[in-house]
Formats: C-alpha cells, structure tokens, sequence
C-alpha cells in the first residue's frame, strides 16, 4: 500500500465540503490505490460541527481514509498539505447574506490573506491550491499574493462548475453523450460578465455549428449557462448549489493531478500571462491542457472581435476589484 498523501479542506462544515469529503474518503479524487489523511479546518464556532462530520468519516469505515484532523488553526490544517480546497466558511444560503457584497469580499479577503500565509510557511512544495469559494479570482489572488514563497502554479481557481454547466447543456441540446462532447471553453469569472464559448466545441468530432442553430449556440446558451446557479438557488429555496460544486472541484483537481483528456481542454482561473490580452497577474479562466501535473493556457485559438470584446469585459470586471482590494 501506497503512503497516504495529506488532503486539506477549508469551510469543512459547509454543504460543498460535506458533499467533498465523503466523495475524497470513498477514492474519487485520487484512485482506489491512495490512502489519504483528511485535515478538516473551520472557525472555532463551527468546531462541534465539524466534530460531527469527524465521526461520520469514521463511522463510514472507508478503506483509503488514513485519518482525520480537525483543526482550527490554519498552519496545523495545513501543515504538510499535498492537496488544498480552499472553501472558507462562505454562507450556504443567500437568505442569511446580511452583510454587503463589499463587506463579505473584505472578509473572505482576509481569511484567504491568512490562509496564504499559513500555506507560505507549512505545505508541501509541490502542493495544489484550488480556491472555490466566491469572489473566486480575487481570493486566489490573496492566496497567491500572501504565499510568495509558493510557485502560482500550485494555485488554481474553480471554473470547472461553469464549464461543466455548459458540456452539459450542450450534450442535453443535441441529445448526445457527455463524453462525445469536447473543448467547450467558459473564460473569465465566476460571476454573470463570464463568456460560455462554444466557438471550437464539437460532438462526435463534429464541430456544433454544423448540428445546432447559431443563435442558441452564441446568444441563448450564454444566458443560459450565466444563470444556472441562480436557478439552483430558485428550486432549492435559497441554498446554493452543494453537490454539483464538490463534483467540479473533484473534477478540476483530477485534471490537474492526472490531465486532461486526449484531445480536449477544460476551464480553469490560472495566473494569466497576458494571454489573448489578458492582463498579466490576474486569475482569469482559460481554456487549458494538463500534463503530468503541470498546467497551460491553450494557445493560438482564433478568436473574433465580438468574442473578444466579451472576454475583456469579465477581465475588466476582475481587474476592477484586484484594484479595489489593493492586489495590483
């Protein structure tokens, strides 16, 4: 048996980690060969209730689950740490948002500040970062920004949520199989300025210009696409979507760990290079390709003006608040 490899998870209490660990325990994330060490982080408050969560993973008696720390103190969560979901303690329901936007993203800012931190001094070298919690890019920035000692190759942020959104929406419209559908491409924020690109995809290995109408593949999809998560919220009653999240995040680490499919990319926020007229130094999401651990923004793609114009819009949108938050 293989040594266990140390899994951290912020927020562990709340229904997108609930969702995570039990998906991570049972091998999803790393294979039915690799033990695992769980190390569960939350704010004191929310201890008890991770305690809870502590003695369920037990109780499930998985196989690969090596242990289970519960912590809230980030540098001993995160000592060690080969694998991070960086999730905080964001509120579950939209129904309990008392606070401003602005005064939420300031607090999120300085939890991710700390958690830069503590990673800086404690993980592995090597380790992979993903930040899933909202405002995405800007709390990967704050990572990024307080580890300076961590490659920004070992931060990610979630995008995959999007881009799974539309492979499927886009498999339902034309009645085919998930896995025949390729290079689907969302770029920018996890928010409404995003851009749902269906420009390269194809289905069977034909492009979908050729299978469906224009107007639904460059207008109706990207409303679509934009206001899926709201309509998750408007069927659950106000909570935001939990399963379909952990599913993404699984997903994402996966691609980074293993790559991506022969053939095929997928969305991810990445420390941009400039790329397509990015700005450099902001996390923006791309369409990328994973190779033995290793991530890069696809290249050379030929993208029209009009596309363009609405990729730079969500960079603008990013670019705004680094600025607002003193991150550039």
């Amino acid at each position: 048996m293989k040594n266990s490899v140390r899994v951290a998870i912020s927020g562990a209490a709340g229904r997108i980690a609930n969702n995570l660990l039990f998906s991570i325990a049972s091998g999803q994330l790393l294979g039915d060969q690799q033990p695992i060490s769980l190390s569960l982080l939350e704010t004191p408050a929310r201890l008890s209730m991770l305690n809870g969560i502590a003695m369920e993973l037990h109780d499930g008696v998985f196989p690969l689950l090596a242990g289970v720390e519960v912590s809230d103190d980030p540098w001993q969560a995160f000592e060690g740490a080969d694998y991070v979901f960086l999730i905080s303690s964001p509120l579950d329901s939209l129904a309990t948002a008392s606070k401003t936007a602005d005064a939420r993203m300031e607090q999120h800012g300085n939890t991710f500040a700390l958690h830069g931190k503590a990673l800086n001094d404690v993980a592995s070298r090597d380790v992979k970062i993903l930040v899933i919690s909202n405002p995405v890019m800007i709390n990967a920035l704050m990572v990024q920004r307080n580890a300076p000692d961590l490659n920004s190759s070992c931060i990610s942020a979630l995008m995959r949520l999007d881009h799974n959104r539309a492979h499927a929406l886009l498999a339902h419209k034309a009645g085919a199989s998930l896995a025949d559908v390729r290079k689907v491409i969302v770029w920018g924020n996890h928010s409404s300025t995003q851009y749902p690109d269906f420009y390269h995809a194809t289905i069977g290995g034909v492009r979908v210009d050729a299978l469906l109408e224009n107007d639904w593949l460059h207008q109706v999809s990207i409303g679509l696409v934009r206001q899926r998560g709201y309509a998750v919220i408007d069927a659950y009653g106000g909570l935001r979507a939990a399963s379909s999240a952990a599913k993404a995040a699984i997903d994402h680490m996966r691609d980074w760990i293993f790559g991506t499919r022969d053939g095929d990319w997928t969305s991810m926020g990445v420390l941009s290079d400039g790329s397509y007229g990015i700005p450099s130094g902001i996390f923006f999401g791309f369409p990328v390709v994973a190779d033995g651990g290793q991530v890069n923004i696809v290249q050379g793609l030929q993208i029209c003006p009009e596309r363009l114009e609405k990729i730079h819009h969500s960079a603008d949108e990013i670019y705004r608040r680094c600025q607002q938050f003193n991150l550039l």
